[in-house]
């Protein structure tokens, strides 16, 4: 029941995270690298600053690689691929999902240049891997919906949220219930919910970050 309800716990707190995006770092000029006869230009580990079609990148041509669910077609459960997801829908932007069930479902470049790491937004000529980084992209150029706060209040909801994840995660993974770990994972996940809540209660709205308008 514990664990039902802490899945329940990490759902809703997922949701209210859309608002919580750290301020992009200003951009530089990369080397890039000319990946394929289809001209992406990439970098590895992170996306690239030089585009053919012009500085700024334009709405459309998106496609978001993805784990795979267990048939192999469907979107698995990857909760860092769904926060991508929940940004994109929320700045009401197309794009196209790729579940990637092995290496054998990616394309060459994101195998050469980006070690194959998923979630990978491909837009364009270029390729972010990383949901931080892809978040951070997207609310950056495309701002008719901006999901990002101050930077004070960015900082503040990090602190809040470092180390809730894997508390949560280590405590649903630990099968022995009621031995002496499962205590120790069970207290270190309830003292991440109550940072999480205390930050919640301090918020001059109901997220993480700023009041949703």
């Amino acid at each position: 029941t514990l664990r039902i309800l802490y899945i329940t716990i990490l759902s809703i707190a997922t949701i209210r995270r859309i608002n919580c995006f750290s301020v992009l770092p200003s951009l530089s000029v990369s080397a890039v690298h000319d990946a394929s006869p289809t001209k992406l230009c990439m970098v590895r580990g992170r996306g690239l600053e030089i585009m053919e079609e012009g500085a700024t990148p334009l709405a459309g041509g998106m496609t978001l690689y993805v784990k795979a669910g267990p048939d192999g077609e469907s979107v698995g459960d990857c909760p860092f691929a769904h926060y991508v997801r929940m940004v994109l829908e929320e700045k009401n932007l197309e794009y196209t999902v790729r579940p990637c069930a092995s290496d054998d479902d990616k394309p060459a470049w994101l195998l050469d240049y980006y070690e194959g790491a998923i979630p990978a937004l491909r837009h364009r000529q270029e390729c972010y891997t990383e949901s931080d980084v892809i978040a951070r992209y997207l609310d950056f150029f495309f701002q008719d919906i901006p999901l990002g706060g101050s930077k004070t209040g960015m900082t503040e909801a990090g602190e809040a949220t470092a180390g809730f994840f894997p508390s949560v995660a280590k405590y649903l993974k630990h099968s022995n219930d009621g031995d002496a770990a499962d205590d120790e994972l069970k207290n270190n996940l309830l003292a991440s919910l109550t940072k999480l809540e205390t930050r919640l209660g301090e918020a001059e709205g109901e997220f993480l970050v700023g009041n949703g308008e």
